[in-house]
């Protein structure tokens, strides 16, 4: 006859079963998403015409601290760096950016950004194929983009533009070094982690380049980043228009704004094309040389 624990033991797995089940009769019949694969979704966090993107937790951990090695649906490959005592917190929350699947470059996003793996890259986890959608799992940057930052801050002290500066072009060389450029460089596309370390993010716009053999001539990114050769329509050196945007933000995070930056494009353009940036009391003396 069994005993009380074992009667308490059966009697709690029974409410466990029974609770599961009517939590899967309510997503049955809820019009609202509720999971992705191994995750639970959370606060939408943005929306645009690519699709939605919202925080979520790995089911495997239950928003609890867990030892690196216990998430099995992620690869090995990402726990490079980190001991078995690990607790690894960027394991348990991720963003999850959903796409149609009849988008062009997704296929092309997903190809580039799974072989870079680099500390101050933004690591894309894992990819889930639904029946309309793919949905891409990310690292999650709660520390926000670049943009939002310097517009809540205003400019940045020198020595964190440095710091700030200098991880952004290791990221970018990194790319580089892998045959790719990424072409869409801008500040909203660099998030910043709970440290406040570079994360870049958002290869969309990135393609395979290998020197003057193949020279790129489509206008992708943002205008007021543009260099002004893919203005002009011209054939361009891919890493060259990095370099370009690279200066773009580099001067954003001194001066607090965009050298050129207007509400019609067609004017900023002309600028970009005709104008030197003008450099307030923030720069250096020698920074002229820099840009």
């Amino acid at each position: 006859m069994p005993g009380p624990k074992s009667k308490l033991e059966s009697q709690l797995q029974k409410d466990k079963l029974v609770n599961s089940y009517r939590e899967l009769l309510q997503e049955f019949s809820s019009k609202d998403l509720r999971n992705v694969g191994n995750y639970s979704l959370g606060k939408l966090i943005g929306k645009g015409s690519f699709g939605k993107v919202y925080l979520a937790t790995h089911k495997l951990t239950n928003g609890s601290k867990v030892l690196a090695d216990t998430i099995p649906s992620i690869p090995l490959d990402f726990y490079r760096g980190t001991s078995n005592t690990d607790t690894v917190d960027r394991y348990l929350q991720v963003v999850l950016k959903s796409s149609s699947r009849e988008d062009a470059n997704l296929a092309r996003e997903i190809h580039h950004h799974r072989q870079f793996l680099h500390p101050h890259i933004a690591r894309l986890y894992e990819v889930i194929v639904t029946e309309n959608l793919v949905w891409l799992a990310l690292e999650y940057c709660p520390g926000d983009e670049l943009y939002n930052y310097l517009s809540r801050n205003g400019p940045m002290p020198l020595e964190k533009v440095q710091r700030i500066f200098a991880q952004l072009v290791g990221a970018v060389c990194y790319v580089h070094s892998k045959s790719c450029v990424h072409r869409d460089l801008k500040l909203e596309n660099i998030l910043l982690d709970k440290h406040e370390n570079v994360k870049l993010c958002d290869f969309g716009f990135t393609r395979e380049y290998e020197g003057k053999a193949s020279y790129l001539q489509t206008f992708c990114g943002t205008v007021c980043y543009s260099a002004p050769e893919m203005l002009k329509g011209e054939k361009y050196a891919g890493e060259k228009v990095d370099v370009w945007s690279l200066g773009i933000i580099l001067y954003a995070l001194i001066a607090g704004e965009l050298p050129f930056d207007d509400d019609d494009d067609q004017l900023t353009k002309k600028r970009i094309l005709v104008e030197d940036p003008k450099y307030n009391d923030r720069f250096p003396e020698d920074a002229g040389g820099l840009f």
